[in-house]
């Protein structure tokens, strides 16, 4: 039923109260307003879930205590720059932040990854094996900067793994982008435990490199395949 449509014709013979008038009217945008946000963040689910699980991530003090507040943030952001059009009044902001929960409860804790670089690699390659690739590590073998190679097909995914205590920087994209070729790569990506810089970011984003959160591992085959 459109907003417009005449509402009379839904109760023969009845006349709706301007009241009655105004709270269908209301209940036929939220409900448009929600669909919207539903379809626009499955379009962007892979994308979505590296930037809630960055921010989560940076949200944790040297405590260990989680600011839950970055959720509400991220969906403020989300609809300011996704979907201008939808008002971001309070009932709208809640049902996009508890659709961003729904996304963040389905990804792994980061601190389930081994702390030690190299053990990171390989628990990387098994995660990503789990989803149907073939994974080769490279660990101290000339990678020129790939630490894991995984093939599907004709799909071949540079992957460099960084177990950080902070965000990662450019270096890692310029590595692995210009290492793709050598290892005949059709892809490349980054993979770390603790975000990216903005200028890591741009970067990315230029060269077409996907930078993975860790904890969003389980999103690989959306990026990639």
């Amino acid at each position: 039923m459109s907003v417009g449509h005449d509402l009379k014709a839904d109760r023969p013979g009845t006349e709706f109260s301007k009241s009655e008038r105004r709270k269908i009217i209301k209940e036929a945008v939220r409900i448009s307003r929600e669909k919207s946000i539903k379809e626009e963040m499955e379009k962007r689910r892979a994308k979505l879930i590296t930037i809630i699980a960055t921010a989560r991530n940076k949200s944790i003090n040297k405590y260990g205590d989680l600011d839950e507040s970055f959720i509400k943030h991220e969906a403020e952001e989300f609809l300011r720059v996704c979907l201008p059009n939808i008002p971001p009044d309070e009932d709208t902001i809640y049902f996009a932040q508890r659709e961003l929960q729904k996304l963040l409860n389905g990804i792994s804790d980061k601190s389930e990854a081994p702390v030690d670089p190299i053990e990171f690699e390989y628990w990387c390659a098994k995660e990503i094996e789990r989803l149907g690739w073939n994974c080769t590590v490279t660990t101290a073998s000339g990678d020129q900067g790939v630490d894991i190679i995984a093939s599907y097909g004709e799909k071949v995914v540079a992957i460099q793994c960084k177990r950080f205590s902070k965000p990662v920087g450019n270096s890692c994209v310029q590595e692995v982008f210009a290492a793709a070729t050598f290892v005949g790569a059709t892809d490349y990506c980054v993979i770390a435990t603790c975000g990216f810089t903005r200028s890591a970011t741009e970067l990315a984003q230029s060269t077409g490199t996907k930078l993975i959160e860790a904890s969003a591992i389980s999103q690989f085959n959306e990026l990639f395949l």
